[in-house]
């Protein structure tokens, strides 16, 4: 997803700015943290990042870049959705490992 991402963004004149940005949130402290909060957040936030995949795909066609990533990260928001992880979780999880444990159970 990173070097699709600066592909991307090399091509539409960001390079640097989507750099910095990638390093920041990847700096900010420990990376196990944020992506454990990505996790926990993910009951919550898949229809969101659905929508957004979809804006990415888009943005990416237009500037003539197959969205190979975004387009299955798409599906697994989808794929969440359609499973009711958010109803699963009105509230933010303790821990990550009990939204992928929700997951596993329907994942064939």
């Amino acid at each position: 997803m990173l070097v699709e991402t600066l592909v991307a963004a090399r091509r539409a004149g960001l390079l640097n700015e989507t750099w910095d940005e990638i390093r920041s949130i990847l700096s900010t402290g420990n990376v196990e943290d944020t992506f454990e909060t990505w996790i926990r957040s993910h009951a919550r936030s898949a229809q969101r990042r659905y929508c957004e995949m979809q804006e990415v795909s888009q943005f990416l066609e237009d500037i003539s870049i197959s969205p190979v990533l975004p387009r299955a990260s798409a599906q697994v928001f989808a794929r969440s959705c359609e499973l009711g992880v958010a109803d699963a979780f009105p509230q933010e999880p303790e821990s990550f490992r009990d939204v992928i444990e929700f997951l596993e159970r329907w994942y064939c």
